[in-house]
Formats: structure tokens, sequence, C-alpha cells
């Protein structure tokens, strides 16, 4: 279990607590740098996320937060959508504030939001930028996932996990999968619980999600799991059962929030980019594996297309999304170039521009 990491120690506060919680900002790096040693846990980041606000809210709150946040690599704000939003507004403090990310969620009246939102980006700041928003289908998703976390009413110190290593040193020796994730989410619920009983804060939540950090990629796991090379045949029903374990497990841990599923970010799978590259996975293709219950459209590099075709395509990703009957996320990167260029990320790094069918 040596390769089991905390991917994300996030704390999901409602904005009416923060400046209570705020107090113990300046003690939390220590604390939790102390308590991951003796827990033998690795925690990677350190984040912080607040309840859905107001659009008018927004300046100040983005103010207070950079002011507080020094202890979080980023924070969260996620973003009800009405006709007061201005894109443009948004793009400004993206620009000017590093560590924000910014999600907006509902139907499709704030899908077209969004979309708008993607071009102001696309017009005014970096490829990096795209990282830093996503669009929640169907509502604000409490979850330590950026760019879509969001905390709920009460404040809760919650987790991602990077365990896909350790995941398939299990099945490698013989281990059911749906022991190894729990055996792991058991681990990480101690520190967790541990820090939430420290910081008084009243819930703990832990997304049971497998996610990747390029070379610690989902395909390997899925490849092991299913015995089947991914994108052949047989790659869906590797997916659907990893997410049917995944169900059982969130299922039997009472702390579990989020989406709870395997995670296809291509940006952040070495993997999935090497396909990418050598044209055998498209975004298209992505799409498809996203209809079987994976978290959502994640990380896309997309190649250049004008407003039309990108209307389109997010019509053609939200309808793939909305039949699932579950909250998903949407995150694409609108690149200026075609399939074989290479798109520079910024702190994710590089990626490989997909085709689109």
């Amino acid at each position: 279990m040596v390769c089991l990491k905390v991917r994300s120690l996030t704390f999901l506060i409602p904005s009416k607590f923060l400046r209570d919680f705020s107090v113990i900002f300046g003690f939390i790096q220590d604390v939790v740098h102390e308590a991951s040693k003796s827990f033998g846990l690795d925690v990677w980041t350190l984040r912080l996320a607040v309840d859905p606000q107001s659009f008018r809210d927004l300046p100040g709150l983005v103010e207070f937060l950079d002011d507080v946040s020094e202890p979080f690599n980023y924070y969260a704000i996620p973003l009800m959508c009405n006709s007061s939003i201005n894109v443009d507004h948004i793009v400004n403090l993206l620009g000017d504030f590093d560590k924000l990310f910014i999600s907006l969620y509902g139907g499709l009246d704030q899908l077209r939001v969004f979309r708008d939102l993607l071009i102001a980006i696309r017009r005014k700041l970096s490829l990096e930028a795209f990282v830093k928003v996503s669009f929640s289908v169907g509502g604000n998703i409490v979850t330590p996932y950026f760019p879509s976390a969001s905390a709920g009413s009460s404040p809760m110190l919650s987790a991602s996990l990077l365990y896909v290593k350790s995941l398939i040193d299990g099945l490698k020796s013989g281990f059911p999968l749906l022991n190894t994730i729990l055996d792991c989410v058991k681990r990480v619920k101690g520190l967790v619980t541990y820090l939430a009983e420290h910081f008084k804060f009243p819930l703990v939540g832990l997304d049971l999600s497998i996610s990747p950090w390029m070379e610690e990629s989902v395909v390997d796991l899925l490849e092991v799991f299913g015995n089947v090379r991914f994108g052949d045949i047989g790659t869906l029903k590797s997916i659907y059962d990893v997410n049917e374990v995944l169900k059982h497990a969130a299922s039997m841990e009472p702390s579990s929030i989020g989406f709870n599923e395997i995670m296809l970010p291509y940006a952040e799978d070495s993997k999935l980019m090497l396909l990418g590259s050598e044209g055998k996975l498209s975004a298209y293709d992505l799409l498809r594996y996203s209809s079987i219950c994976v978290a959502g459209f994640d990380m896309a590099v997309l190649p250049r297309m004008d407003d039309g075709l990108l209307t389109r395509f997010l019509l053609d990703v939200y309808s793939t999304l909305s039949v699932k009957g579950r909250l998903n996320g949407i995150r694409i990167i609108l690149s200026d170039g075609d399939y074989g260029d290479t798109a520079d990320l910024g702190f994710i790094g590089k990626a490989p521009v997909m085709k689109l069918i």
C-alpha cells in the first residue's frame, strides 16, 4: 500500500462559516503534515471549496479567499447561473487569481452560459484557464474534486484518493478489487476523521472515485481488471464492472460523497494521451466511454473549432451525460491547434490535441 496517496484534502465550508473557520487556516499545514506522517499517507494537495454563490457576491468572496487561502493550493467556487452573470468578469478573475477554480451548473440554459464562458476564455486567456472551469450537469456536486467541488449546507472535511497503483497491485496479488478499495478508504478515513475532530468539523466525506495522474493510469487498471486491451471490444464492460464495484463500495461506506466512479480525464492520464496522440482515442470515443457511468467528460483537448461547432459538440456531451440520471461534470480545453499538435496547459503540463471523431 506504499502507493496510496490522498489526492486532495478538501475543506468544504459554506461561505457563512468561512470567517469562523478562517482562524484555523494558519495551523492547517503543520497539523496535516504531522498527522499524515503518523498515518503513513501522503497528502498531495490542500484545497478549499464553498457552497454555490450568486455572481454579485463573487468578487468580494474571491478577494476574501485570496487573503486567507495561504495554506491551500487551490479554492473552488460554484456559481449559480442567472441573467446577472458577466462571463468577461469571470474571465478577468480567473486571469488575476491563480488559485481560483470556477464551476457552473444546471440545465441547457446554464450550459449556454458555460459555452459563452469558454469562448471568452479562448479569446483572452491561456489554455491553462480551461483547466480551472467546469460545468456540472443537473446541479452542484458535493465533492472534493475540482473544479466541480462544492460545499453543502454544513462544513465538511473531505478527501479524494490517488490509489490506482494500490488497486492494480491488489489485483495482481489476487485480492478482490472491492476489498482493496475498502482497505484504502479505511486508511484515508482514519486520517480525515482525526483531522476533522482536531479542526472541529462536524462531517467527514470521501469521494471513492478512481482517478489517474499521468503514469498512474486508469488504462492500466481497466486492462488488468477486465483482461482487455483498452479500446478493444470489452473496454465498456470493464468500465461498467469497475463502476459497479465502486457503487458497492460507496454503499458500504457511510461517508461516501460525490461521484464515486472511475474517471477518465484525458490530459491527466499518460496512457490516454498516448492513445490520443496515436489517433486511437478521439473526443467522441471518450464521450462514448463517459456514457458507461464515468464521472463526466473531462480534460479533453479539442482541435480548433468555430463557435457553432462548439455549441453542437457541447449539446452532444450534455445529451450523453444527462440520460445517465446522475450528476456529471464537463471540462474541455479549446486548443487553437489541430490533431497532432501539442497544447501547453501550464501547471498540468503538455497534452496532445485529440481527433474530434
